[in-house]
């Protein structure tokens, strides 16, 4: 049986410690999705309204992907 020690592995595997690289690799990934998902969560929910709470909002239906991506 063999027994593997901390010492095996490199330091910049220690846990907790993710690179600067590896963190900007993940934000770069994770950040556009986590957009994507907001946009469509927000478009559903607009898209809930009746006409009248859109008249009352200002808004029109074509305006609803602008502002759930935009916010204006």
């Amino acid at each position: 049986m063999t027994t593997l020690t901390t010492s095996a592995f490199p330091a910049t595997l220690d846990a907790g410690k993710a690179s600067p690289s590896l963190t900007k690799a993940i934000s770069a990934i994770v950040g556009p999705i986590a957009a994507y998902m907001r946009t469509r969560r927000n478009l559903r929910e607009l898209e809930g309204l009746s006409e009248e709470a859109l008249k009352d909002i200002g808004l029109s239906r074509s305006d609803l992907p602008r502002v759930a991506r935009w916010g204006h």
